[in-house]
C-alpha cells in the first residue's frame, strides 16, 4: 500500500461534520514532528474551519444568502484540505504510518470486478423484412456494452471477421444486409474488468 491512496474523504460529510473533520486534522498535525513546516497551512485550516462553523450557525436562521455563504465556506475548507493532503503525501515519503499520523485516511481500494463470462445463447430472430437481421443473447451481469462481429465467409475464414455493431442492450438489429446471403455472427461483452471471450457462432439468413 502506498501513500498516493491518502484522501480527505469529505464527499459523504454533512455541512456540520466538515468543521469536525478539520479539527481532527488540526489535532493530529499540530506539533507533529513529521510535519514541522505545516504551520502556515494549519493556520489557514483553522481560519477556514472557524468560518465554516460560523456559517453553519448563521444558517440556523435560514436565508438564501446564509446558504450561499456556507457553500462557499465549504469549498474554501475543501481547498485547504486538498493542499494538506498533497503536503502529507510529499512529507511522508511513502511511509504509510507517517501519512496516517496526519489524521487523514487511506482511500478504500477499488473493488476488483470478476471477469465476464462467455456470452450465452446468441441467436438469430427470423424477420420478414428484407435485409434485416436481428440478433439476441442472454444479458450479462456487469456488461456495459456488447460488440458483435460478422463474417460473410463462414468459420472457415477467420480473417473475414469484422465488427458489425455495438449495443448496450442484449440485442442488435442490422439493416441493409444482402438478402439470401448467409452470414455468421459472434459477440463479446465489455465491462470495467475487461472483455469477455467470444460467444458461440450463429449464422443468419436475411430475407
Amino acid at each position: 500500500m502506498v501513500t498516493h491512496t491518502i484522501c480527505k474523504r469529505t464527499k459523504h460529510l454533512t455541512m456540520a461534520e466538515m468543521p469536525l473533520k478539520a479539527r481532527v486534522i488540526l489535532r493530529a498535525m499540530t506539533h507533529n514532528p513529521h510535519f514541522p513546516d505545516a504551520g502556515p497551512l494549519l493556520a489557514l485550516l483553522e481560519e477556514r474551519r472557524a468560518a465554516m462553523e460560523a456559517a453553519n450557525v448563521a444558517c440556523l436562521n435560514g436565508g438564501a444568502l446564509n446558504t450561499a455563504i456556507r457553500k462557499r465556506c465549504r469549498q474554501e475548507l475543501e481547498q485547504v484540505l486538498d493542499q494538506l493532503v498533497g503536503y502529507v503525501k510529499m512529507k511522508s515519503g511513502g511511509d504509510v504510518a507517517i501519512a496516517l499520523s496526519s489524521g487523514f485516511q487511506l482511500r478504500k481500494p477499488p473493488v476488483k470486478l470478476p471477469p465476464l463470462e462467455k456470452p450465452q445463447n446468441l441467436r438469430w430472430v427470423r424477420s420478414m423484412t428484407s435485409g434485416r437481421v436481428e440478433l439476441r443473447w442472454d444479458p450479462m451481469r456487469g456488461a456495459r456494452n456488447y460488440m458483435v462481429y460478422m463474417n460473410p465467409d463462414g468459420e472457415g475464414n477467420p480473417d473475414a471477421w469484422r465488427m458489425a455493431g455495438m449495443s448496450s442492450r442484449a440485442k442488435l438489429v442490422l439493416h441493409r444486409m444482402e438478402p439470401g446471403q448467409w452470414c455468421w455472427f459472434k459477440l463479446v461483452g465489455v465491462s470495467a474488468s475487461g472483455i469477455s471471450s467470444f460467444s458461440q457462432v450463429v449464422r443468419a439468413l436475411p430475407c
